[in-house]
């Protein structure tokens, strides 16, 4: 063999060897980078979209199938599917109160009773029946009932009236999943 080809065959060899590294290197970065973006949709919609997440979390463990942290989400999100689609659905209650707004509000010693009835009617009146919030007043002893509530007030955003509403009938509220509920405070 000639003297002068050696080098040539050995440099060509170690330039197809760094490229095939830097090729497998790269396929590597890319994989993982797949990997993370799987994982990453299936924790963001995790909280919205539970099944739609597993999936996310599915397509990780195809990818690496010890993948410890897509295992637990998959498992949580199986576990626990019911309860996530609650906490949604009371996040959709409270977001539709929370962009209501009512013009004027005039209550002179009315029973609490009477004010979640009007309230009622006044989400009938303004939104509609298919954009109002339930509300429901849970309150097997009757403690809270017959208190009485006196307010005066315009445009104000529902939440603060509900919030002013409870505080004077010594109640408390939190979203549910079809409602708002009402009940005594602790």
């Amino acid at each position: 063999m000639n003297k002068h080809l050696i080098p040539i065959l050995l440099s060509s060899m170690v330039v197809t060897s760094l490229s095939f590294a830097d090729e497998l290197q790269n396929e590597r970065k890319q994989h993982s980078e797949k990997i993370q973006q799987a994982y990453n949709k299936g924790i963001a919609l995790k909280a919205f979209d539970p099944d739609q997440a597993a999936l996310h979390f599915k397509e990780v463990l195809q990818l690496q199938p010890r993948h410890s942290k897509a295992q637990y989400e998959l498992n949580y999100i199986r576990t626990h599917r019911d309860k996530i689609l609650k906490e949604k659905q009371s996040r959709q209650v409270a977001a539709s109160f929370k962009k209501m707004r009512f013009a004027v509000v005039d209550f002179s010693q009315e029973p609490l009773v009477d004010v979640i009835d009007t309230l009622y009617a006044y989400m009938d009146r303004d939104y509609g029946v298919d954009h109002g919030v339930n509300l429901i007043l849970k309150d097997p002893q009757g403690k809270i009932r017959q208190k009485l509530v006196t307010l005066r007030l315009k445009n104000i955003p529902a939440p603060a009236l509900l919030d002013y509403i409870v505080q004077q009938a010594g109640a408390s509220y939190k979203y549910g999943q079809y409602a708002i509920e009402i009940f005594p405070a602790q």
